[in-house]
């Protein structure tokens, strides 16, 4: 599935970057001070498209890549970390109702070992710790309207660390923050997904990219 419904641009890259322009530009209000966005792209798997509104939502799921800077403080102790591609997933259940319009609601994990995390945790000694391991898991709503999807809110925030002769520290909990992404689907050219009638519902993946900030890293 290679080619993108009519519907829908065909420049997935140009939209991307709008996004994540306007969002680095523009940081949520939520922002940690001095922290930057996370950008974020992959790709979401959909079971059926649309997936029309109703008591049991579609299941669906997201494998990609976070980069970016986070940071807060632990115990009046800052930290700070810098993530490069690391690793996101997700799972979520999601509604259409037609191609244009839908939400989605799930739990979004972040993992990011030695070669993805790079960051120090200080600890008032002659020098910081360093961090070499993040795990970070969030809940999420998602509304989109055509190929913008806005990311709020973002709840239930957890963020542990590896430090260097410490091991794993919870340095935040109930974190909150907002984001925003562009959704471009696949579709087959020869299995377009009637986006009224309903009568046809195909499984399809979709490029997902955008950025996300979270707040209250205390």
């Amino acid at each position: 599935m290679n080619r993108v419904c009519r519907s829908w641009p065909a420049r997935l890259g140009v939209a991307i970057v709008a996004v994540i322009s306007a969002t680095s530009l523009a940081p949520s209000a939520a922002q940690a001070d001095g922290v930057t966005p996370l950008v974020f792209e992959g790709l979401a798997n959909l079971p059926q498209f649309p997936c029309p509104a109703g008591p049991t939502n579609c299941e669906g799921s997201f494998e990609g890549t976070v980069s970016g800077e986070i940071g807060g403080t632990h115990l009046n102790r800052p930290w700070t970390v810098t993530l490069r591609d690391a690793t996101m997933t997700a799972d979520f259940f999601y509604s259409d109702g037609n191609c244009v319009r839908g939400t989605a609601s799930g739990t979004a994990t972040i993992t990011a070992g030695s070669g993805a995390a790079f960051g120090t945790y200080d600890k008032g000694e002659s020098l910081p710790r360093a961090i070499t391991g993040v795990q970070i898991t969030a809940s999420f709503q998602w509304s989109r309207d055509g190929i913008t999807a806005l990311v709020v809110p973002i709840a239930d925030g957890d963020v542990t660390v590896n430090v260097a002769d410490q091991g794993w520290v919870t340095v935040a909990s109930g974190a909150t923050g907002a984001g925003e992404a562009a959704f471009v689907p696949h579709v087959d050219a020869d299995d377009q997904p009637d986006c009224v009638g309903l009568t046809n519902r195909p499984a399809i993946t979709a490029d997902v990219a955008g950025t996300v900030a979270l707040a209250r890293l205390v």
